[in-house]
């Protein structure tokens, strides 16, 4: 039987392992706190399902309220961005060996190759994987599987990952152990002290439950490498080039009440006009450097 004060306690949090957590929102049948004393914001609880949110519809439909319209498209689009974070990890150390964790259908992988990196990939789905494998790269299962082949890398890329990771804090541990001496990890993920996050709560569209478990903000980022053994070397918000088709329907499973973006959604997924992509940076996202110590 619990006691009264388990009752009334908040999940703990992952960074601090404070229990002062508040709601932060409750959006598409989901909780979300945020900690009062580092500002992380969390998922509690997680699906036990895990894995399964990453099927065919995540990548090709997006009908489930989260995931990408057609991501192989989206990607393509990716590409500047992508060059972007690649000369900045350049300009600090040569091409040689890099695991990009989260690699779903290998596109940086392909854009890191194509600059003389020795690629290769974690990614947990399977449908995924089967695309990575059309490109001609190798794969593992997960960081333990790479962990036990003896792997090394110059650098790790955790794009657009590190918020669906179930325990990031463990993830980063092992990370560091696959790294070669002085390596480098590169994160871009949204930020949840941005005024955007702020100001919009529940109808921020980076704040995507189930998918994003835990969404950092600038400060407890890098509080949490540096906490690790890493030196932070850049922290910046870099902006993505985005199709209107994506744009709206983000938007709309942002704000599954609003039967206007659900409306415009629609449509620009079924004319032409929806493939026409534009350069946004409302600086809800950051993008880090931090080199092992």
């Amino acid at each position: 039987m619990p006691t009264a004060r388990a009752i009334l306690e908040t999940p703990e949090c992952l960074l601090c392992k404070n229990r002062d957590s508040v709601l932060f929102a409750k959006k598409s049948g989901h909780t979300l706190y945020r900690c009062s004393s580092c500002g992380l914001i969390f998922l509690h609880p997680v699906a036990e399902s895990y894995a399964s949110l990453y099927d065919e519809d995540y990548f090709t439909g997006a009908k489930k309220g989260y995931g990408y319209p057609n991501y192989d498209e989206e990607k393509k689009e990716m590409a500047s961005t992508f060059d972007i974070y690649l000369t900045l990890l350049e300009h600090r150390t040569q091409p040689k060996t890099l695991l990009d964790v989260g690699a779903a259908n290998g596109f940086f992988m392909d854009r890191a190759r194509a600059r003389s990196w020795e690629v290769s990939g974690i990614e947990i789905s399977p449908y995924a994987r089967a695309l990575i494998a059309q490109r001609g790269f190798h794969t593992f299962a997960d960081l333990a599987s790479a962990k036990e082949k003896g792997a090394t890398f110059t650098a790790v890329t955790l794009l657009d990952t590190v918020e669906h990771l179930r325990n990031p804090v463990a993830d980063i541990r092992t990370i560091k152990e696959l790294l070669a001496p002085n390596g480098f990890l590169v994160i871009n993920t949204p930020n949840g002290g941005s005024f955007w996050a702020r100001l919009l709560g529940a109808r921020w569209p980076l704040l995507v439950p189930p998918e994003h478990i835990y969404i950092f903000n600038k400060k407890n980022l890098k509080e949490l490498l540096q906490r690790e053994g890493f030196s932070v070397l850049v922290i910046k918000s870099i902006g993505k080039k985005f199709s209107l088709r994506y744009i709206f329907r983000l938007l709309a499973n942002g704000n599954p009440s609003s039967r206007l973006l659900t409306s415009l959604a629609s449509f620009f997924e079924s004319h032409a006009i929806g493939h026409v992509s534009v350069w946004l940076n409302v600086r809800d996202n950051m993008f880090f450097i931090a080199q092992k110590s």
